[in-house]
């Protein structure tokens, strides 16, 4: 089965990398070109789609995953428009972490291109689980159809799979649980503040939040390595969280 991808930033390429391991020939496409030379060399059965939208003709599954909901738009029906070469009955899967209400809205316009829009955006329980094909995708398909052929690709990308219901639901429950994780940030950093100016050692605070209730996702692992270093290097920009809480807002 040929799969497209579009979008090969730090998430991306990483979740790409688990498809051609699986068998699949995988066509290629982001604006940083030494990531799709990187892709190409570095995997089997891929090959780079060099900006063409015909290279996309043959995909039955299109994966994309890119900054925002509106960029999608752009690549798939704006100036790139490369929806305009896919096949009727196309499965294009936005992993990308998107406004649930843009999603919708696309997806009534690549319906009218006989193109169905499935949403499955990503968390994951520990850094880097995309390399080993072991995040969490969460789907909104509108029928279970859609959701039966986008599935085995989804579950090569993932180890945690959960129907949501119907398009957009996936993207609302990403926005929700970022929240949650921004939420647990804030706290977190706040805590340390304090508990250092009380006299509490910052590493041993995390050491007992570990093992206790207080336990969170930056306390697992984010806050010791990119924090306590003061290497504050995650790999998730603040600007993509930023606006990730929009959405919440929204």
């Amino acid at each position: 089965k040929n799969v497209g991808y579009i979008g090969l930033g730090n998430a991306g390429f990483s979740m790409a990398s688990n498809l051609p391991k699986a068998g699949y020939h995988v066509v290629v496409h982001d604006v940083n070109e030494a990531q799709v030379q990187k892709a190409v060399s570095a995997w089997p059965n891929t090959t780079a789609a060099n900006g063409n939208p015909e290279a996309f003709a043959d995909c039955e599954v299109i994966v994309t995953m890119l900054p925002q909901g509106k960029i999608v738009r752009e690549v798939l029906l704006g100036k790139d428009n490369f929806a305009r070469c896919l096949k009727p009955g196309t499965i294009i899967i936005d992993t990308s972490s998107s406004s649930p209400f843009d999603t919708i809205a696309l997806g009534k316009e690549l319906a009218a291109h006989q193109l169905e829009l499935v949403d499955s955006p990503i968390t994951q329980t520990y850094m880097h689980a995309t390399d080993a094909g072991e995040s969490t995708l969460m789907v909104g398909a509108d029928s279970a159809s859609v959701f039966a052929k986008a599935e085995p690709i989804i579950r090569t990308m993932a180890r945690y799979v959960f129907h949501m219901g119907k398009l957009g639901n996936g993207h609302a429950m990403k926005t929700l649980n970022n929240y949650i994780m921004a939420s647990s940030i804030c706290a977190l950093s706040d805590s340390l503040v304090t508990g250092q100016k009380y006299g509490l050692d910052p590493k041993q605070m995390i050491d007992v939040l570990n093992v206790g209730t207080g336990v969170c996702f930056p306390t697992l692992d984010t806050f010791r390595r990119d924090g306590l270093t003061g290497r504050y290097n995650s790999g998730f920009g603040l600007a993509l969280l930023v606006k990730d809480l929009g959405i919440t807002e929204e």
